[in-house]
């Protein structure tokens, strides 16, 4: 019989490594969450249940952290030397931004990463 997961356990699966490579890169530079939820446009509480496997991290909210944090969404993703592209544990080989209506905000693919050197993802308008 198949043991089932918990809704906490799934959501921590589909962060991984975004939370991870996000708490690493706040540690690392001495920031304060509640300052970057600030920023990001987040509560103190929804960015620590994103941190803790309680909220979802959706792509949209990568790259708002990765702007915030001025990086890019790539180092959150924790894509650089293996150029892959993991959420949840399961690689993939592009990863879309879409409104609502199905609007294609942007992408990257493995292909990008691989021939672009230091590529950033970068989305000018982030709406709710």
């Amino acid at each position: 019989m198949e043991e089932k997961m918990t809704i906490k356990e799934v959501i921590k699966e589909m962060n991984y490594p975004v939370d991870i490579n996000l708490r690493k890169f706040i540690k690392e530079n001495g920031l304060k969450q509640n300052y970057i939820a600030e920023k990001a446009g987040y509560s103190k509480q929804e960015l620590s249940y994103m941190l803790n496997g309680r909220k979802l991290i959706k792509p949209l909210d990568v790259l708002r952290l990765a702007e915030v944090l001025g990086t890019d969404a790539n180092l959150l993703y924790g894509l650089g030397s293996k150029e892959k592209l993991i959420i949840g544990g399961k690689e993939y080989e592009e990863i879309q931004v879409l409104t609502d209506e199905d609007e294609l905000i942007c992408s990257i693919s493995k292909d990008d990463i691989i021939e672009k050197k230091g590529y950033r993802v970068v989305c000018s308008a982030i709406k709710n």
